[in-house]
């Protein structure tokens, strides 16, 4: 398994990737994917599993699309957590992650903000396969 580097984590994306378990406590979220793709000089690198660790942010927000009502925010008990991860934005201070929700269906986001925010990406790469 290999840890990210905070600079790698702008060119980190999951396509045709789906979320297999979401854990979040009132201090840590982490989620498991089945793959990722890291953009690279050369193509890319592919991953076949990744977890995301945040912690330490001051406010995490999770909001829903709905067409009628546009942007609500959810409470924590009523939170959806996401099937996927369609668009990912990794900054200094601010993580926003969007996706289709498991439960709901509808477009989500998670949005960290902090200045103390900790984003840990662990990442196994996918076998070479033998020529």
């Amino acid at each position: 398994m290999r840890i990210l580097q905070s600079h790698e984590l702008k060119y980190l994306s999951f396509p045709d990737v789906r979320v297999i378990d979401m854990q979040f406590t009132a201090d840590v979220l982490v989620i498991w994917l089945d793959g990722a793709w890291l953009e690279t000089s050369q193509s890319g690198e592919s991953f076949k599993s990744c977890h995301l660790v945040l912690k330490n942010w001051q406010t995490l927000q999770i909001r829903t699309y709905d067409p009628q009502n546009h942007w609500s925010e959810l409470s924590a008990d009523t939170r959806d957590f996401l099937k996927d991860i369609c668009e990912a934005d990794f900054a200094e201070h601010c993580v926003n992650l969007r996706g289709f929700g498991s439960q709901s269906g509808q477009w989500l986001e998670y949005q960290a903000r902090g200045e103390s925010l900790i984003l840990v990406c662990y990442v196994l790469p996918a076998l070479a396969l033998a020529a």
